[in-house]
């Protein structure tokens, strides 16, 4: 009875607790509205350049980048000062967001078809690398209860 007692314990540590799932649930809703956030930007500068006059759209991407440059230069503040890695690392995202923002514009004057191709797919890009940033953190959160877990299993060990 004890054995089938310990088999029922195991399973159920085996499940994430609700905490780490609300947790994990919030960490993944945010990457998904960024990725979206993203993606829908990129799509709109994507339309820009094919339906704004040259001269507006470049003034345009100098003044987006601009904009995306200083929200990284806040994120990169805000890191450093709370000492939180994560956001710094949201800085080095939004930073290569506005590299690409001022790259954009060379797309007017090189109007190669790898070029303009390579510029279309920034947003599928950004949804691959979100998607296996979303598998990793997601895999890493369920090793750290599973570290913990085996953690308490052997102190238990130790105790009978």
């Amino acid at each position: 009875m004890d054995d089938i007692k310990e088999d029922i314990s195991l399973k159920n540590r085996k499940k994430l607790p609700e905490e780490l799932k609300s947790k994990r649930n919030n960490m993944i809703f945010k990457n998904l509205l960024i990725a979206i956030c993203i993606t829908v930007y990129f799509i709109l500068i994507n339309l820009g350049y094919y339906n704004i006059e040259k001269n507006i759209y470049m003034t345009d991407l100098k003044i987006f980048s601009i904009i995306v440059l200083a929200i990284s230069i806040i994120l990169f503040e805000k890191g450093y000062r709370k000492d939180n890695e994560g956001i710094f690392l949201s800085g080095i995202e939004v930073l290569i967001i506005a590299i690409i923002t001022l790259a954009e514009q060379y797309r007017i004057f090189y109007s190669f078809d790898n070029i303009q191709m390579l510029f279309n797919l920034v947003p599928v890009y950004f949804i691959i690398y979100y998607t296996i940033k979303l598998l990793i953190n997601t895999r890493m959160i369920e090793k750290e209860y599973s570290a913990t877990d085996v953690r308490e299993i052997v102190k238990k060990g130790e105790v009978k």
